[in-house]
């Protein structure tokens, strides 16, 4: 349970596509036990894929990973993947529902635009990482608009820059960093 009226806690928001897998697994491998921040990804991925990947990355990191289920209360210092159309509701349960309306699973928008209501709760970064498209790039111009401070991988290290690059051109506030920068700015965070 987060302990509210102590300093805010820490919430990390990663979008990712194709490429996402490693570069997520790269960041997550170089958090320590003592890691403070709650992470939440929404990695674009077939629903039968989902499970084996949160078991790999839970066998390689030293935090819990857990896929989200729809009521449960997020937790601190744990990691949370995602899958349907998920977001995180002002009692930090998560809400998770199939939805043909929006086209990828998960979807990035929906999870960074949940958290606004939050905002004042605790303190956020967003990250979007290497993909195809446009997902994240609303969400992530919803959460610059809000102060939220966020990141695009950059085309240095993007394996695809479709979805970065949309960021990019969306939020002026954006900041452009490659993959090892990103991987320090989270541990930093």
């Amino acid at each position: 349970m987060y302990n509210l009226k102590s300093l805010k806690p820490k919430l990390i928001l990663i979008g990712a596509s194709t490429g996402g897998p490693g570069h997520i697994q790269k960041i997550l491998e170089s958090l320590e036990r003592d890691f403070d921040s709650t992470i939440i990804i929404a990695q674009h991925m077939g629903e039968a894929y989902l499970p084996s990947f949160v078991k790999n990355l839970d066998e390689k990191c030293l935090l819990d990973v857990y896929m989200v289920e729809h009521g449960v209360q997020m937790k601190p210092s744990s990691i949370y993947v995602c899958s349907g159309l998920c977001t995180l509701e002002k009692d930090f349960r998560f809400s998770k529902r199939k939805t043909q309306s929006h086209h990828f699973n998960p979807d990035i928008n929906s999870l960074f635009e949940s958290i606004v209501p939050v905002l004042d709760r605790f303190e956020v970064m967003s990250v979007v990482l290497t993909g195809i498209g446009d997902d994240g790039a609303s969400g992530s111009l919803t959460l610059s608009n809000a102060g939220v401070r966020c990141l695009a991988e950059s085309e240095q290290s993007a394996i695809v820059f479709g979805m970065p690059k949309r960021v990019i051109e969306l939020c002026k506030d954006i900041e452009v960093k490659n993959i090892n920068e990103i991987v320090e700015d989270v541990q930093n965070f």
